[in-house]
């Protein structure tokens, strides 16, 4: 049913987006070819209202952005751990980075000048699992120490500190601290525990499960988890007893300890202040734009957090954001963690009259309605509100071009003297070009292939579907194909050979063809649980045969080998090499359109044909593009493993860059690790040639269109449970297909 869901909702945000604002006016072939402004439609002037960052472009949610004030902590070599607001002061727990310091102890912050004062006798050898506080200024903070006894640090509000030895089981997990007039709340595993002001246990209160919060609205403790209906809050009082039970709206990452009549909860990008008992909300603060990391928010007022930067302390105030152009980036991420974030970060950080505020509509999901936030965003699309850059990595890249939406990028290449045409990598514009025209940026990929071994394959370089269906005749689907499920071999059929069975530019599709049948057939032999609906049994067995995949494939029990040449492109290929002593064959993904190796563009980024600010979107363009920033490596032990940017670049001149570091820090390997021979592989000085080689033989961008996957996975269940056959079920995903490319592509 949740597929279905999906599939609606998506259908619908097409099919609003089909009345989407025409393509703008092109220049002639004799005219200048300066960038111009495109006569899209333009972004209504309520955009141009006071900023809410992180909000929809229609400006629902998001908070305001601070900025911050490093404050030092009066000891050198200690970090920020954990701060609680105390009154009108702050207390916090600081980590020594050096050995030989006391490991953890605590100070008092006066937030209007900044000034902390040591709190005596607070050291502790082991880090404080949690740090709580009160109004009249004091404070408690709970370690486990290395005996694994509990210590409870009592801290008077003129810093005088008692130690209290707690009966607590050393083997919970405390997750929370709560201080009363009269008691201290303690929040470990799915038990609350009432401890009096010697630290002994009073009783103890079951909790629904082991993810219920303990946070406070001024001096009330309340209990908060997730569920269903909403977020959850019981009410307690001193005793720890509950008073009161609320239901709001909404579900939150976490919650946060707000002033009486209020708590503060993480969704996404932002800060919401909840108002209690109505639950009502309003973005508080956007945690991106401002760049702090929003599970550290600590409220002091409304114009003061404190939250660690870079590890440092700082407090954080409104920003005046009057002067600064602020891109509106929309996005449709669903990871639990973006790339694409801290590629914007890094251009923020640099750039002092340009910021970019990231909105990720899947924010805006809720409940089953899985691509709410997509059609969100269309729905701003069509009303005017349009974002300054899209993120087509997450969103209908095609679709979005096909509408006029994205700018061709060839004129601000060539007016741009700081970005040459043939610094690009021909091997990969060949797939980013479309009729002449580059609407995406890719400035670094990742490059998808299949290979097996030499005595299998021989001298070929692609194989074809009958040469699939002959391998299917001599093994088994999971001797070809290993650990894959059906789902996965769906998704690599979509990728791989998609367009075997699909035809975009002149709408169509071949579902009900020989081949797909015969797919149907062949993947009913593999295995049809994914890894989360496996028992804990079965996931260890999974996670077993997964470890001996090169095994497997070094002794020639599997056939095929998905390679990921990624940030360690050069040592993937050693790998490869050494699995299948030294001579892998790259045949890619058995197809009868192509090579069956694909491109993934790591960050694919689109300017909006309709932006009013399309020099700043350059800025940040040529930003991503630049030899400083494709060259820039984050920490790393080992140089070339951990640039800004991974993997591949697609301007020669990094690239070049790259590869002398990869090959100069290359990474033994030998055949032997994988049981085979000894022999040590060595990636040559004619590796980087070779992976342009590779990349020359893409054939396609390594993505499939999800509306058509689900399609054919709400269809082959039938025919997997024996209630249809491969011929009725090629048959129902034709006419499903037909219907939806001619409606989306017609």
């Amino acid at each position: 049913m949740k597929k279905v869901c999906r599939l609606l909702a998506l259908l619908l945000a097409l099919c609003l987006l089909l009345c989407a604002c025409g393509a703008p006016a092109q220049t002639s072939e004799n005219e200048d070819r300066r960038p111009m402004q495109s006569t899209g439609k333009p972004a209504p002037h309520a955009t141009d209202a006071p900023q809410s960052f992180s909000a929809d472009l229609t400006g629902e949610g998001g908070g305001q952005m601070f900025a911050p004030e490093l404050l030092t902590f009066p000891d050198a070599g200690y970090s920020l751990w954990q701060a609680a607001k105390a009154g009108d002061s702050a207390l916090v727990s600081a980590c020594a980075q050096r050995e030989g310091d006391e490991a953890f102890i605590l100070y008092r912050l006066n937030p209007e000048n900044g000034a902390f004062t040591r709190i005596p006798n607070s050291g502790l050898d082991r880090p404080f699992e949690e740090l709580t506080a009160r109004s009249d200024g004091s404070a408690a903070a709970i370690s486990q120490e290395q005996d694994r006894q509990r210590i409870l640090l009592l801290v008077a509000a003129d810093d005088s500190v008692r130690r209290v030895t707690l009966s607590l089981e050393p083997g919970v997990l405390v997750r929370a601290l709560c201080l009363t007039e009269t008691r201290c709340l303690v929040c470990a595993d799915a038990r609350l525990f009432v401890l009096d002001e010697n630290g002994m246990p009073l009783k103890t209160q079951e909790l629904v499960n082991n993810r219920v919060a303990l946070i406070q609205s001024g001096e009330t403790p309340i209990l908060a988890w997730d569920d269903p209906e909403g977020t959850k809050l019981q009410l307690l009082d001193d005793e720890g007893e509950p008073v009161d039970k609320l239901t709001i709206e909404g579900h939150y990452d976490k919650l946060f300890s707000g002033p009486e009549g209020a708590i503060f909860g993480l969704a996404g990008n932002t800060v919401y202040r909840i108002a209690l008992p109505d639950g009502a909300r309003e973005g508080f603060v956007s945690c991106f734009a401002s760049g702090f990391n929003g599970y550290s928010f600590c409220w002091l007022a409304d114009d003061c957090l404190l939250i660690p930067k870079n590890g440092n302390p700082a407090l954080w105030r409104p920003s005046d954001v009057d002067g600064l152009t602020v891109l509106r980036l929309a996005s449709y991420d669903t990871g639990a963690h973006s790339f694409l974030a801290e590629a914007v970060r890094d251009f923020n950080d640099q750039s002092p009259d340009i910021k970019i505020d990231l909105i990720n509509y899947a924010d805006f999901d809720s409940g089953n309605a899985t691509v709410g936030g997509l059609t969100r965003l269309n729905t701003d699309i069509l009303s005017g509100y349009t974002p300054d850059i899209f993120d087509l990595n997450t969103l209908p890249a095609r679709s979005y071009e096909d509408k006029g939406l994205i700018e061709d990028l060839w004129p601000w290449i060539d007016a741009d003297p700081e970005i040459a045409r043939d610094n690009l990598l021909p091997e990969v514009l060949r797939l980013l070009e479309r009729d002449g025209k580059l609407y995406d940026l890719v400035p670094t990929y990742r490059l998808r292939l299949v290979c097996g071994s030499k005595e299998q394959f021989g001298e070929k370089e692609s194989l074809s579907m009958d040469d699939l269906f002959a391998l299917a005749e001599q093994y088994d689907m999971q001797q070809l194909f290993g650990c894959m499920n059906r789902r996965e071999f769906w998704e690599n059929v979509l990728r791989f050979a998609g367009s075997d069975f699909v035809d975009y530019d002149a709408p169509g599709c071949r579902f009900d063809n020989e081949e797909f049948i015969r797919l149907l057939e062949l993947s009913k032999q593999l295995q049809d649980k994914e890894e989360q609906d496996m028992s804990p049994e079965e996931r260890m067995e999974y996670a077993m045969l997964r470890n001996e995949t090169e095994q497997r494939l070094a002794g020639g029990e599997q056939i095929f080998y998905f390679v990921n040449l990624n940030n360690m492109p050069v040592f993937m290929l050693q790998q490869a090499d050494a699995i299948f002593r030294g001579e892998a064959r790259f045949v890619g993904f058995p197809s009868d359109s192509g090579s069956g190796i694909a491109l993934e563009p790591f960050l694919r980024l689109g300017m909006s044909s309709s932006s009013p600010h399309k020099e700043a979107v350059w800025e940040f363009f040529r930003f991503l593009l630049s030899d400083g920033y494709l060259t820039r490596e984050r920490w790393s032990e080992t140089p070339g493993q951990s640039y800004c940017l991974m993997c591949i670049p697609t301007t020669r001149s990094a690239y070049e860059f790259r590869m002398a570091v990869w090959l100069e820090n290359q990474i033994n390997v030998n055949a032997s690790d994988y049981g085979n021979p000894n022999q040590p592989i060595v990636a040559g000085e004619d590796t980087g040639d070779r992976i342009l080689a590779l990349t020359a033989r893409a054939s396609g961008l390594y993505e499939y269109d999800q509306v058509l996957l689900d399609m054919i996975l709400d269809a082959v269940g039938a025919y997997y449970a024996g209630d249809r056959t491969a011929e009725e079920t090629a048959r129902l995903i034709q006419s499903k297909a037909s219907l939806y490319l001619s409606e989306r592509y017609g």
